[in-house]
């Protein structure tokens, strides 16, 4: 699964305004690291990043459009989301639950907010919006366009998987995390190894899958996954390989591949072991948030 460690190009900096506001499961950004905040009802809280006065909406890092526009001179950077937001116990039990093999679930460290341009989520929403028209998908149980959380590991090569770090993001052309917080995926980067369905861009359901091409340094103690939006479409189930594809079989928006295990109930699996899911257009994906956590042992 190439696409699981591929790097987007290394820019020195990003003038387009960032400014990243989250629909009902969602959250965004950071300057300095936020404290926490008791509202009136007694919950505990996570107050916005930019102000620090207000507390920040339960599906938000922010509390409100005022701060959201005052973040748009950030750039691309990390924010910080405290173990008391709603939004770090809903992807700390999707990542446990997600975590099929047989080694312990490891203790996530930490969790960032990706915040990004203004312009890369409305690449993002305009495919969306296309795909939504097309396949009439919303209902109760579906988001427009069957949007869906997926996971992706790569490679980090500074300091982000430490405990020192405070989430600042590195210009190395070598580290493919801090890449794909600045540019999003790429299609062009995935090099000439390809996957089993081809030149795409590989997520997956299964968070210990995506931590098995997590990599980094051997000096810091933490990795890293990436748990983006995906918008899924009409997904054609592939069961064999299909090295050459380049876009998705005729009348579907993406590949949801089989794992064998669903193939051969009479024996050992062979084979994709788990699911995967693959986008073969760049704005059918946006990183959303960065994951550290802590590997236990076997």
């Amino acid at each position: 699964m190439p696409l699981f460690g591929q790097r987007p190009p290394a820019t020195q900096s990003d003038s387009s305004s960032s400014i990243f506001s989250f629909r009902s499961n969602k959250s965004t950004i950071n300057k300095a690291h936020p404290s926490t905040n008791q509202n009136a009802g007694g919950t505990i809280g996570q107050l916005c990043v930019v102000c620090m006065v207000s507390t920040a909406r339960p599906d938000s890092v922010f509390c409100g459009t005022t701060c959201m526009t005052r973040a748009q001179s950030f750039g691309p950077h990390l924010a910080a989301l405290q173990p008391t937001h709603p939004l770090y116990h809903t992807i700390t039990e999707l990542f446990g639950k997600g975590w099929s093999h047989d080694t312990p679930i490891p203790v996530i460290e930490k969790i960032y907010a990706v915040v990004a341009p203004e312009n890369r989520h409305n690449f993002y929403r305009t495919y969306r919006n296309y795909i939504e028209s097309k396949r009439k998908l919303k209902s109760k149980s579906v988001k427009p366009g069957n949007e869906q959380w997926r996971w992706h590991g790569t490679y980090c090569g500074c300091s982000i998987t430490t405990y020192e770090s405070r989430g600042a993001i590195c210009l190395a052309p070598t580290c493919s995390l801090c890449g794909i917080i600045r540019n999003s995926y790429d299609i062009a980067w995935s090099g000439r190894k390809w996957g089993r369905y081809g030149r795409g861009i590989y997520t997956t359901c299964t968070s210990s899958k995506a931590a098995d091409y997590s990599r980094t340094t051997p000096s810091n103690p933490l990795k890293a996954v990436i748990l983006n939006d995906v918008v899924v479409g009409k997904g054609a189930e592939i069961a064999g390989d299909m090295p050459n594809m380049t876009e998705p079989p005729s009348g579907y928006d993406s590949v949801l591949a089989i794992p064998s295990k669903r193939l051969h109930r009479g024996g050992a699996p062979r084979g994709l072991n788990y699911d995967e899911t693959v986008v073969y257009n760049n704005s059918a994906i946006r990183p959303m948030f960065i994951i550290l956590y802590l590997p236990l042992p076997a």
